[in-house]
């Protein structure tokens, strides 16, 4: 409370509290509802069965003292002001208990009674098993109009629970009144169920209760929201960013979990959409300072990814989870590692909107043949088969505009290409090439059976993983050695991926070479004509190559 509206001393508290029995004749109507539903007892002498009797005296402390003034007892617990004002309520005879507990669950969450020795399956052909106090409460519904005029809590007044044939039925005599159980706002949608039955009137199944204004939400938790029985969380939303002047980025996080955990958001998946921005204060400067890189950028989603991931290391830490939060996003546990890669990061530091514009750009210009072209490999990228490709055409007919063009396409989906070729000069026409030896590691010297120097566990294996395409220009210049090494290294990397790779070229990633056999010879030093065939047949092994 603010400190405004405090009350420093007990004597405050007695003007707002009352634990008296009201005056009959200037208040009958709280009389009488206090006399009917809030007078303990009779228990003592004149009733020992009564549930709040522990040897042989009342648990409750009944009958309390009088006392002119409210007061702090010894352990803290306040004494409520009852003076000896003359006013009275007589209950003679036994009083039977005027509540009634009323049980609810969700869809097909009722609790099932059966014994030790019984089959599970003769247990659940019985019809008992799908009725309950709480279902048939909805079964009434649907057959008494009367009943649908009432609340879940207000049932008990007009009907009373028939326990041997599991059905409600119209009360004759006496009055009682409902209380539901009391959940806890940790389990959920159970909590905004109770929330619910203290509002809806006579509905006849659990759609109903999730209607409102003629239109069923998916959760209770949306229908709660919609009626305006929870609240905006707009405060919590302006804590944050208040919170965000003076506090650290971690800080902040911290304080969104503490929310979590304590339940206080209705929707804490709105307040993450309106201050993820504030949670995620320091999380690029961290990874500048990891990868050593004052320029690093990331994307709005890694960002998201990132702060997620602090905040469910918070959560677990204190035995908790995003997954007890059905509509809180969870962090991509499989990007965890590649947001601590350098490469990756470096493959994916890109301008989605320039990216979208070029794209737009660039497709409308490919000729029919291009297109053909981009739509088969595009086709074996999504079906993530695997292909091997090899676009042969002279200088000057688009090769390297395609590559661009198939370039800005799959990084426009958010995914990594990687961009070689056989010469330095080569590379620096493609958008963030490299020379295939340098991205590789593809060893100099060359035999039947060797292998790129590629460490399994490392950055550069998990790029290759995670990458969709690999793009390799000018590929007649390197011997169909370098091919083969580059074939079995990628089966073994991938290997762990899929164990049924060992006879898909590649480890099935797809990967187009591009050139001219007419412009540009493999170089091989000292070699005949016949050295200079190795290529050829290599893609003639493949299955790749067509003729012009």
């Amino acid at each position: 409370m603010h400190s405004d509206n405090k009350l420093p001393t007990v004597e405050l508290i007695d003007p707002i509290i009352s634990a008296e029995i009201p005056d009959r004749i200037e208040d009958p109507e709280l009389y009488s509802l206090v006399n009917e539903f809030m007078v303990h007892g009779p228990c003592g002498a004149e009733n020992m069965n009564c549930p709040c009797m522990v040897d042989k005296k009342c648990s409750k402390n009944f009958p309390k003292q009088f006392s002119n003034h409210s007061s702090v007892d010894q352990n803290g617990f306040p004494l409520y002001r009852r003076r000896h004002d003359g006013h009275f309520v007589e209950k003679s005879g036994v009083r039977y208990p005027s509540v009634v507990r009323l049980p609810f669950h969700l869809p097909n969450q009722q609790q099932i009674v059966y014994g030790e020795d019984d089959d599970i399956d003769d247990v659940l052909d019985k019809p008992s098993v799908a009725a309950s106090k709480f279902t048939a409460w909805m079964e009434c519904n649907a057959i008494d109009s009367e009943a649908r005029k009432l609340t879940y809590v207000e049932f008990p007044t007009k009907f009373v629970w028939i326990l041997n044939g599991r059905f409600w039925k119209r009360r004759k005599v006496g009055k009682a009144i409902g209380r539901i159980h009391s959940v806890s706002p940790k389990l959920g949608e159970a909590y905004f169920l109770r929330i619910l039955l203290n509002k809806v009137k006579g509905p006849t199944s659990f759609d109903d209760i999730r209607t409102v204004n003629g239109q069923t939400h998916s959760s209770f938790r949306d229908a709660c929201y919609k009626l305006g029985l929870l609240d905006d969380d707009k405060e919590y939303i302006d804590a944050i960013k208040e919170a965000s002047h003076f506090g650290s980025g971690f800080y902040l996080r911290f304080l969104f979990a503490t929310l979590l955990m304590c339940n206080s958001m209705s929707k804490p998946e709105v307040v993450w959409e309106n201050t993820w921005e504030y949670l995620a204060d320091g999380i690029l400067y961290r990874q500048r300072q990891r990868f050593k890189s004052a320029e690093l950028s990331l994307g709005v989603d890694e960002l998201k990814n990132l702060t997620l991931i602090e905040i469910q290391q918070i959560l677990l830490r204190n035995n908790s989870t995003l997954k007890n939060f059905k509509n809180m996003p969870s962090p991509d546990v499989e990007s965890v590692s590649s947001s601590n890669n350098r490469l990756i990061t470096e493959e994916l530091d890109y301008d989605v909107l320039v990216i979208k514009n070029d794209y737009d750009r660039m497709f409308l210009a490919l000729t029919n043949e291009q297109r053909n072209i981009f739509l088969n490999i595009m086709s074996a990228i999504q079906e993530n088969k695997g292909g091997v490709f090899f676009v042969y055409g002279y200088g000057g007919t688009g090769k390297t505009f395609l590559w661009k063009t198939i370039s800005v396409a799959i990084r426009f989906e958010g995914n990594i290409v990687l961009n070689v070729a056989s010469s330095g000069i080569a590379s620096l026409l493609l958008p963030g090439g490299r020379t295939a030896h340098s991205r590789f590691i593809i060893p100099f010297e060359l035999t039947e059976d060797c292998f790129c120097n590629i460490n399994p566990d490392g950055e550069l294996a998990s790029l290759i993983r995670k990458t969709s395409l690999i793009i390799w220009d000018e590929a007649p210049m390197v011997h169909k050695h370098a091919f083969e090494a580059l074939d079995r290294t990628f089966k073994d990397l991938l290997r762990c991926v899929n164990s049924t790779i060992s006879n898909i070229p590649f480890g099935g990633k797809v990967i187009v070479f591009g050139g001219d056999f007419r412009q540009i010879l493999p170089v091989v030093p000292g070699g005949s004509r016949q050295n200079c065939k190795c290529f050829f047949e290599f893609f003639i092994f493949m299955g790749t190559l067509q003729s012009p």
